[in-house]
């Protein structure tokens, strides 16, 4: 039986598959079985590892029929012999001792499930290069953490183990099933996550494999738009083992939720909600947050201690479902940020002035500010911030009569008024008290080619147009 059983999987990559095959067979632990699993490469790798499988009997050689994305499947993993097992990639590379180093460790550590190393960083000429370099690859080289330090790590910094590094004991391997399918950005951290929630890790602080950072993004990891979008995807599964932690270790991997102990009790599904929604606070950490808080709320008990310890009500989860746009329902362009700026004989200032934010239905709009009660020497109206407007039939209301307004840079067309600023300002004569002011109209976005045009046509100035096009043009 061997004692270590290495995958190597492949897929397009023939000018790095040599080195890497190589790295492996050079290993001065001599004791190992090597699967090869070829993706259904559409170049030369194949008959690359044809080659190598023939000479070395060591090798076992698997050509996919047709390419299937996934290579780690349950019935590879139980074909292994080996008392460990070991990933290793196409493009990348180890140290010649990495195996027997990795060996010697976990031999001697019987309660560690898995050693993983340093890496270097290399790019496509098989050069060092900075860490700093990496972009996404910077933090593989780190310090050894307890159990419960990396699943605080994970959860809040993501994954900062590197799977070609990794040596696994076989059995917890087969037992807990790391290899989910389906996960295309990050299916490490969940195995990592899988992993430590019930098992030892060690690093061993030495660079024993050499990860490949291509160039243009091409690494299976790497930056680029498809991978950004599942990424999102992918911490929704990742986080969901967060609900397998034991009770008596919550506190240990998150000693900072300390904070949602009330008279020594804690609803850990809530605070580690809180955690999600009000630590981390990017979009799938707030659904996954409020999906765990809407299980606890469905039974009666966990509600009531919800709002016993918490002074949280179902009303209260209503409230912040709709505070959150988690799949972009709003677009930006849809909301009027109208404010009413009130001089009481101090000037403007954003301290006297109040907000009204109003989603605009068919671009119409009717914004009422009630109850003001301020006795002002002059007001201004604000119809929208930061974005560039023409309205239609815009007119203002103070305590329900109508009233002139001078504008700031505009120009009227054909009755429409269009602002040429992101800052439109109305500005109104009037002294006394003010008790309500209404705002009524219809506004479209001023587009940018329309903007250039109304300027040009107001100003007449051909440094101005400049300006906007060689704005456009960076």
């Amino acid at each position: 039986m061997p004692k270590v059983s290495v995958v190597l999987t492949s897929y397009n990559h023939e000018n790095f598959l040599k080195e890497s095959i190589e790295s492996i067979l050079n290993q001065t632990l001599k004791d190992f079985e090597c699967y090869i699993i070829d993706d259904c490469s559409t170049d030369n790798s194949w008959d690359i590892i044809e080659k190598y499988s023939k000479k070395d009997k060591r090798i076992i050689a698997i050509r996919h029929k047709k390419n299937i994305g996934g290579i780690i499947e349950p019935n590879l993993i139980n074909k292994l012999k080996g008392e460990y097992f070991c990933i290793a990639h196409c493009d990348d590379k180890w140290e010649k001792e990495k195996l027997k180093k990795q060996v010697e460790y976990m031999d001697n550590h019987k309660e560690v499930a898995a050693c993983f190393t340093w890496i270097k960083l290399i790019n496509e000429k098989g050069e060092e290069i900075d860490s700093n370099n990496g972009k996404t690859y910077t933090n593989f080289n780190i310090k050894d953490k307890s159990r419960y330090e990396f699943l605080n790590h994970f959860f809040y910094n993501g994954n900062c183990l590197c799977h070609p590094s990794v040596m696994l004991r076989t059995k917890v391997q087969k037992e807990e099933n790391l290899y989910a399918n389906g996960l295309g950005a990050i299916p490490d951290l969940y195995r990592w996550i899988k992993l430590s929630l019930k098992h030892k890790i060690y690093i061993y602080e030495e660079k024993l494999a050499c990860f490949r950072v291509r160039e243009n993004a091409k690494n299976t990891s790497g930056y680029n738009e498809n991978n950004l979008i599942r990424y999102h995807f992918d911490l929704l599964p990742a986080l969901s083992l967060y609900k397998n932690i034991k009770d008596d270790e919550f506190l240990k991997i998150f000693p900072e939720a300390k904070e949602y102990v009330v008279d020594g009790k804690i609803n850990i599904p809530y605070a580690l909600a809180r955690l999600c929604i009000d630590k981390v606070k990017i979009k799938p950490y707030i659904l996954f947050g409020l999906l765990l808080i809407y299980e606890e709320i469905q039974d009666s008990k966990k509600r009531e201690e919800l709002e016993k310890l918490y002074n949280y009500s179902k009303r209260s989860f209503t409230t912040e479902t709709g505070k959150y746009d988690l799949f972009n329902i709003i677009n930006h362009d849809m909301i009027l940020n109208t404010s009413v700026f009130f001089d009481d004989g101090m000037g403007f200032s954003e301290d006297n002035k109040i907000n009204i934010r109003t989603l605009l239905k068919e671009n119409k709009f009717k914004i009422v500010f009630s109850d003001i009660n301020k006795n002002v020497m002059s007001l201004r109206v604000d119809p929208d911030e930061l974005r560039a407007r023409s309205f239609k039939n815009l007119k203002i209301y103070i305590n329900g009569q109508e009233v002139e307004y001078n504008t700031n840079d505009s120009i009227v067309k054909d009755e429409i008024l269009y602002f040429l600023t992101t800052d439109p300002i109305c500005s109104i004569d009037y002294k006394g008290v003010v008790n309500t002011v209404e705002v009524i109209g219809e506004t479209n976005l001023i587009g940018e080619e329309e903007l250039i045009k109304l300027l040009k046509e107001k100003y007449q100035k051909k440094s101005i147009f400049n300006f906007f096009k060689r704005k456009r043009q960076k």
